[in-house]
């Protein structure tokens, strides 16, 4: 009787022991659980944060080529408003370098108009000193009778003379025309009065 008490009692020890391990061991396994649920947890997280540094990035690269973009296209911009500068600078001077041209054009036409005009009133006063002299040769009774009209005429010539060269140094190379034909109008009536003159000398 007394080794059956034992016996039980030490079954009862052992079954204790066991249930105390099998306790241990469901508490190493849900321990063991616990530490892989934070382990898997962590690689989530590592994996959450490499997608956010990706995104990153690739918002990075992305602001990276829009910046690069903007840049680009102001250099275009630049480029475009100094080909419009440079366009307009050479504008400017074809402009000013016809304008010069076309200053030295009328500069030197109004030295010919003048110096023609010299010229011209030259030989008509010439002329009508030549037609005066045989005016005076060919009509000796009539000298005292057409000296007061000679010398109105004469005066009047210079006074026309003038006026035609005063004219064309006002009006440049416009109105060298129109005072060179005064002038050589003037000559045709100098030459036709004396031609006259001389016919009625001979009668």
């Amino acid at each position: 009787m007394q080794q059956e008490a034992e016996n039980q009692q030490q079954a009862e020890q052992a079954a204790a022991e066991q249930e105390k391990m099998q306790q241990q061991a469901e508490q190493a396994a849900a321990e063991q659980e616990k530490m892989q649920q934070e382990a898997e947890n962590q690689q989530q997280d590592v994996k959450e944060d490499a997608a956010e540094e990706e995104k990153m990035q690739q918002e990075l690269e992305q602001a990276a080529a829009e910046e690069e973009k903007m840049r680009q296209e102001a250099e275009n911009q630049q480029q475009e408003l100094d080909q419009a500068a440079a366009e307009q600078e050479k504008m400017q001077q074809e402009a000013d370098k016809n304008q010069q041209q076309k200053d030295q054009a009328a500069e030197a036409g109004n030295a010919t108009g003048i110096a023609d005009a010299g010229s011209l009133a030259n030989s008509t006063e010439n002329a009508a000193s030549n037609n005066t002299n045989v005016d005076d040769n060919n009509n000796k009774d009539e000298n005292n009778k057409d000296e007061n009209n000679e010398q109105g005429n004469g005066n009047g010539i210079d006074q026309l003379l003038q006026e035609a060269e005063a004219a064309l140094r006002a009006g440049g190379q416009q109105q060298q025309g129109g005072a060179g034909n005064l002038i050589s109008s003037l000559f045709g009536n100098i030459l036709g009065g004396g031609q006259k003159k001389a016919r009625r000398a001979t009668f």
